[in-house]
């Protein structure tokens, strides 16, 4: 097995991730691939997610591809791609950005709906209106890493752990809001489980043998692939969005947060997302027609600016849901430089940070340690804001692309048939480890409290905008 490799494949909101790994976890090729026909659009032709793919896998050496034994993926989500029975696409998916039944959601959380769930439910109650209209057949709902998991192998599938909180649906909310007569749930994997073959495989270099291994949602890859497997450990995987999930042994209720049982027995995962926080980022890359990397290079993590910024762009979906919410720079003034606007953003991410995790502590979850994923990960700058705002010490890991990683372990496990806490254990490593600054922790304390102030007087200005 030495010279086994193993794929895994990331579906992001913006960009497309490949990684290639040996059964140690070391990585042999990591990529990643803006998508070509696509922004930051709410509905896409997820056609382009394939294409992406096929391009990426044409650029890697055919010794490697020829040594893959397994590919598993994830992507982002709660997304919903719509799918006929023929497996033609029926319309665009619907990513998480898109708002369509956004006026549903209140009701569905009081409903007893998780936030996940509900902002599926609502999508899929605006859908079942839109493709009544254009008489459409019942269709399969599938989300990206399904979508191409049938690329691969022709299967229609669903496929996550099998668990609550880690799919956007379920059979018995789908009844309780008459859409099973417009939706259908295809055959269901729980992940590392072998889907089956990858058909025409040696058409794009692959051996014929290439097994096809059931993934989940990204969030989760990154919580493997960080080994956020311990109470007390908090991953934090920053993409497009923000998702930060907690591992407790400890069972409770948290107002504004989603809390579900964890994919190993005995603990559970507390969770919050940011909607917008590389996606604020890469808004303002646009607008200064400037690479974002060199503008975070240029901040000082140890010096605070005078600017507060909410990093809601497209509504704030944790720790207080409020679809209406926007973004907000409070303090500009004529000193004010690119570099300061950059800061100002990155520092008001890190308070939203902040907010999900003070909220954990309040409702008793311990946070010990923050285990950093995705392209935050390889930036000093980010790891030592973020530890100094927050005031928890920052755990980097060895393989940065932990989303890769995760997901590249969930092949090895359902080729192989180890457990997957071991797995984790093998290859998962901590590199470095950063410590908050006391005195500019007690900095950004102040200003964190101007965040809150900011957030909960503006809360109802922002319905106004609509008038």
């Amino acid at each position: 097995m030495s010279d086994d490799l193993f794929m895994g494949v990331d579906i992001g909101t913006t960009n497309l991730k490949i990684g290639v790994f040996d059964g140690e976890g070391n990585p042999v090729r990591t990529s990643r691939c803006g998508y070509r026909r696509t922004t930051l659009k709410p509905r896409i032709n997820p056609l382009v997610w394939w294409e992406t793919f096929l391009e990426m896998i044409s650029e890697i050496p055919d010794d490697i591809l020829r040594r893959i034994r397994a590919i598993s993926v994830v992507g982002h989500g709660p997304t919903i791609v719509p799918i006929g029975r023929n497996g033609e696409v029926v319309g665009k998916a619907i990513t998480w950005l898109d708002k369509s039944g956004e006026e549903l959601v209140e009701k569905l959380l009081k409903d007893g709906l998780d936030m996940m769930t509900a902002i599926s439910t609502a999508k899929l109650i605006s859908l079942k209106k839109e493709l009544e209209n254009s008489n459409a057949e019942k269709v399969y709902i599938l989300q990206p890493h399904d979508y191409l998991v049938f690329m691969m192998t022709g299967k229609i599938t669903n496929s996550s752990f099998n668990e609550r909180g880690y799919m956007p649906w379920y059979e018995e909310f789908l009844e309780k809001y008459e859409l099973l007569d417009t939706f259908e749930l295809p055959e269901f994997f729980e992940t590392t489980q072998v889907i089956g073959k990858f058909v025409n495989s040696k058409r794009y270099g692959f051996s014929d043998e290439v097994m096809v291994i059931a993934g989940t949602i990204d969030f989760v890859s990154s919580i493997v692939g960080t080994g956020t497997v311990k109470s007390g450990l908090l991953c934090d995987a920053g993409g497009t969005s923000q998702g930060l999930t907690l591992c407790h042994e400890k069972r409770g209720e948290c107002r504004g947060l989603i809390i579900s049982p964890f994919f190993l027995d005995g603990l559970w995962k507390i969770s919050g997302v940011i909607n917008t926080s590389g996606g604020a980022l890469e808004w303002i890359s646009r607008m200064l027609k400037k690479d974002v990397d060199e503008l975070v290079d240029g901040t000082d993590p140890y010096s605070p600016t005078s600017i507060v910024f909410l990093p809601h762009l497209n509504g704030e979906r944790n720790p207080d849901w409020n679809p209406d919410a926007k973004g907000v720079f409070f303090g500009l003034s004529l000193d004010t430089d690119e570099i300061l606007i950059v800061q100002a953003m990155m520092e008001g991410i890190c308070f939203a940070m902040r907010d999900i995790i003070e909220r954990m502590k309040e409702c008793g979850f311990n946070v010990d340690h923050i285990r950093v994923a995705g392209k935050q990960a390889f930036s000093n700058k980010w790891n030592i804001l973020k530890t100094n705002v927050v005031g928890v010490p920052i755990e980097i890991p060895k393989v940065k692309e932990a989303d890769v990683l995760g997901c590249a372990i969930f092949a090895m496990v359902g080729l192989m048939g180890d457990e997957l806490t071991n797995v984790v254990e093998r290859v998962v490593r901590i590199e470095e480890r950063v410590y908050p600054n006391p005195e500019v922790h007690d900095e950004y304390s102040k200003k964190f409290e101007i965040y809150l102030e900011m957030k909960k007087k503006l809360r109802d200005l922002f319905p106004r905008l609509k008038e």
